[in-house]
């Protein structure tokens, strides 16, 4: 039985799809939801052009994901959490429940072409449920960060 969804959202395209799919499925099932974002050592932020100092932008990044990252949650009253680290361990960390399942965009800010590093690993190292919500309709992907 599905109990809880952790989807990992990061602003992308794709991480939208995946969260649009996830409101759909907590509906369907009466799962509880999950926002997370891995907080590395540089994030985009609406206030700056090239990716910063994530330390320094926490807030920022918060208000984010509560809001634009998160917006087809609404009406699920997800709980958010930013964590340290890469994408794949947080959600590995995060997700350990044998109701949990994974949520996560076929490719994410790193604008990959293909399947993307974060879907992918997390995929091959998880031990609970991933699903891994395609982007047919993405735009052109994002530039890479530098």
């Amino acid at each position: 039985m599905i109990s809880r969804l952790v989807i990992g959202l990061d602003g992308s395209h794709g991480s939208r799809t995946a969260a649009t799919f996830a409101a759909e499925l907590a509906t369907r099932c009466g799962a509880s939801v999950l926002a997370l974002h891995a907080v590395g050592l540089l994030d985009r932020v609406p206030s700056e052009r090239e990716p910063v100092p994530s330390h320094q932008h926490r807030v920022e990044i918060l208000n984010e994901l509560k809001g634009a990252w998160s917006e087809p949650l609404t009406g699920l009253s997800p709980e958010y959490r930013l964590v340290d680290g890469n994408p794949v361990s947080a959600l590995l960390r995060t997700a350990t429940d044998p109701g949990d399942v994974i949520i996560v965009g076929s490719r994410g800010a790193g604008g990959a072409t293909d399947l993307g590093s974060t879907s992918s690993q997390t995929a091959k190292m998880a031990q609970v449920p991933v699903v891994i919500v395609p982007s047919i309709d993405d735009p052109a992907p994002p530039e890479r960060a530098r």
